[in-house]
This record gives structure tokens, sequence and C-alpha cells, in this order.
């Protein structure tokens, strides 16, 4: 029986605000997905995340949390 791993987690600011339409993305490569509207990600596999911030305002700063595998 095979059971694939599912990573997924949400992404928010630093007042803890979900960040819509973030990119979550597989370190090394161009595969990845978008947050949804409550900054939830879920990716399937075993994967490095990488995670970074655009914003208009440069001292903003976002979190990566990982809900965990499975």
């Amino acid at each position: 029986m095979y059971s694939e791993n599912v990573v997924h987690g949400t992404v928010k600011d630093a007042g803890g605000a979900p960040l819509p339409g973030g990119t979550v993305l597989v370190s090394g490569t161009l595969s990845g997905t978008t947050t949804d509207a409550d900054g939830n990600y879920s990716l399937n596999g075993d994967w490095t995340l990488a995670m970074s911030c655009i914003s208009l305002n440069e001292s903003k700063k976002c979190f990566l949390s990982l809900g965990g595998n499975g």
C-alpha cells in the first residue's frame, strides 16, 4: 500500500493575519502552489519548502507554518 505525504500549513504576516495569494515553492524548483483566501497551502510529497515575501511595505515580514505530513 502506498501512502503519499502531504505538507500543509498557513502563511501569515508578522501580525498573524493570513496572506492570501502567496507563493510556496519546492526548494530548488519552479514547482509549488499558492495560498488560498485564508493563507492555507497544501503540497503532495516530501519536500523542502522555500518561501519569500514581496511587499510594497519593505518592513513587512511573513511566516510559513508547517502543519505536518500525512
